[in-house]
This record gives C-alpha cells, structure tokens and sequence, in this order.
C-alpha cells in the first residue's frame, strides 16, 4: 500500500512538471508589489474518542525594490489524541530574490523547521543558488533551481538508523539540493494544480539523502477565497531510532489570497 502511493504520488508530480500549461500560484517573478495567501483549518472531537488537530499554512511575496524580493512559505501542524500529542510541526522557508524576472537568478535562502513525529527539535539550513524559469508565459511556469546549503540539525534522540551518528543529538551536514516547482491552471482559472519537489543528497562519510514532494490542487470559490487540497511526501535516510524514514501527510480546507496591483 505505501509502494503504490509513493508511487501515485511520482505520477501526479511528473504530470504536473510536463504540463505545458503552467500557472503559478505566489510567483516571485510576478511584478506585484505585495501577495499574500493564508489557509487554516482544524477540528475538536470529544466523547468516546478525544481529537484535536490545528493546521496553517502562509505564502507571502514582498517586493522590496525593483530588483530584489522577499518569499516566505510557512506551515504548521498540531495534532494530539487525548492528552498525548502527536504532531507539533513547523516549517518556514524564506528567499531573497535578485531579479527574479530573468531567465536565470540567484537567490538566498534561510529553512527553519521542527518536526515532533520525528524527532527533530529544531532544523536551520541557509545557503545560495540560482533558478532556472524553464517556462514563463501568462498561464504560468516551470522553474529548477540548484543550490549548497549548510545544515544543522537538533534532535530529541541520540541513537540513528546509521550508527556511525550514536552519541550527539546534533548533526551537521553540507547539501547540494536540486528543487523544481510549477502550477498549472484552466482557462478561467478558477482551478489550478501544483507542485514542487527537491533532493538533497549530504555531502559527509554516510549516506544521508533527503526527498520532499508537495502536491496540491486548488478551487476557486469566491474571488480570493479557494478551496485546497494537499499532499506531501517526505523522506529522510538517517532518522532516529525506531522513527520511520517515510511520511505522508493529506490536508484539505480553504485559504484567502490577497495581491495588490501597484508596483515597486
């Protein structure tokens, strides 16, 4: 069963990279000045079984000038069954773009996160690269991008499925990453399907690779309200002990975009 997801999941991603028909949802090459997206969603169960999950999600594209622009993509996620929690995640990936409206443009970036089921208390990584716009039209775009971060990771445990890490709960790593992310959108666009992907294999003595993949759809329901769905697929191959390497996760419920007109 968890093959023939994983694989589903490839499918739905590689259909979503060869689309010819590319839209974006919060473009840091669009010349808007300020796009705002934000979603939430949650829900209470009590009585025979006790349920609680809270979940968000924020886009945020701010143009500082004419050349340079911010993007910031934060989510979190917290679940708990009675008193026992199960998840308490954050994620927060920030860019600073260098004109971004060229066919090829550096860009830096700083990922915090934090991850419960996992065990990690908390993730920094920062680095630099450049992205490729493969494809740029009116419906929208592909774009890859490559870049070497710096990584260090605290976690809650002190023994890894590799036991040549046994003995710290921190792990530094240099990582080269190879990301890809597009959108596509019908003529109306009233609804679009996206996507994003990235390896980022570790440069040290073990093997130490890690795969994501997001996949979404959204629905127009009311000029900026819209109706989502999301899936995202993770992979680690050195996690603590008795940790799976594989996650996946499903979200739905609704998110409100705003975009101002004026330029920078």
């Amino acid at each position: 069963m968890e093959k023939a997801k994983t694989f589903g999941c490839v499918i739905l991603l590689a259909f979503a990279l060869l689309s010819p028909n590319l839209r974006a949802q919060l473009n840091e090459s669009d010349t808007l000045r300020f796009q705002l997206r934000w979603g939430a969603g949650g829900s209470h169960q009590t009585g025979n079984v006790e349920f609680f999950t809270l979940r968000s999600r924020a886009e945020l594209v701010f143009a500082i000038s004419p050349e340079l622009r911010i993007k910031s993509q934060n989510n979190s996620l917290y679940q708990a069954f009675g008193s026992r929690r199960a998840d308490n995640d954050l994620s927060s990936r920030n860019f600073l773009y260098f004109r971004p409206e060229a066919k090829v443009y550096p860009f830096a970036m700083v990922f915090v996160q934090r991850n419960f089921r996992r065990k990690i208390d908390q993730r920094l990584f920062a680095g630099a690269g450049f992205t490729w716009q493969a494809i740029r039209n009116p419906k929208g775009y592909l774009k890859f991008s490559a870049s070497l971060v710096g990584e260090e990771t605290l976690f809650a445990d002190t023994r890894f499925s590799d036991s040549r890490y046994d003995g710290s709960r921190k792990i530094s790593v240099w990582r080269p990453t190879l990301y890809a992310t597009t959108s596509t959108a019908n003529a109306d666009q009233k609804f679009r399907l996206h996507g994003t992907a990235y390896w980022q294999p570790g440069l040290d003595k073990v093997p130490n690779n890690r795969i994501s993949l997001e996949l979404g759809a959204d629905v127009s329901v009311w000029k900026g309200l819209m109706c989502n769905l999301l899936y995202v697929y993770g992979f680690e191959q050195v996690v603590p002990v008795a940790v799976r390497q594989r996650d996946g996760l499903l979200t739905f419920g609704f998110s409100y975009q705003i975009k101002s007109t004026t330029r920078p």
